[in-house]
């Protein structure tokens, strides 16, 4: 979709542009929708040209990669300046996790990112116990470049 904005020049310097309200981007030259595709598009972890490609692909949302890390990188220092702040978090407090009889017994949380199924101690000493052991590597023969 492509969107034409008339922006009128004051004498003195400067410009306004009236549609940029309606589409939300009087502060930011992207919306508020297209940030939240650019940041989406850069969770799957692979490289920012790749993200803007999917993003072009999927959204049909143009932009280049540099873009989309800048974006990317602004509004996660946003999303941490407002939690320092203590404007954004969650919406219960310690006070409201007191045991009741019959209740939970407690709450257990924990976030990382990182999305790596656990390995028990248990499942560590079975997996040692059936890998081959006193097997020699084999040499790797010189590749020429």
């Amino acid at each position: 979709m492509a969107i034409r904005r008339t922006v009128y020049a004051a004498s003195g310097g400067g410009t306004v542009t009236p549609a940029d309200g309606y589409l939300g981007i009087v502060t930011h030259a992207v919306s508020v929708g297209a940030r939240e595709l650019a940041c989406r598009a850069t969770m799957a972890g692979v490289s920012f040209k790749k993200a803007a490609a999917n993003l072009e692909h999927l959204a049909q949302i143009r932009m280049g990669h540099e873009r989309l890390w800048e974006i990317a990188e602004a509004e996660g220092r946003a999303v941490v300046e407002a939690t320092e702040a203590g404007k954004i978090g969650p919406d219960w407090a310690a006070a409201d996790c007191v045991v009741t009889p019959g209740g939970p017994t407690r709450l257990l949380m924990g976030c990382d990112g990182v999305q790596v199924p656990v390995v028990t101690a248990a499942e560590k000493q079975k997996r040692r116990a059936t890998r081959r052991r006193g097997r020699k590597a084999r040499r790797r023969r010189n590749r020429r470049r």
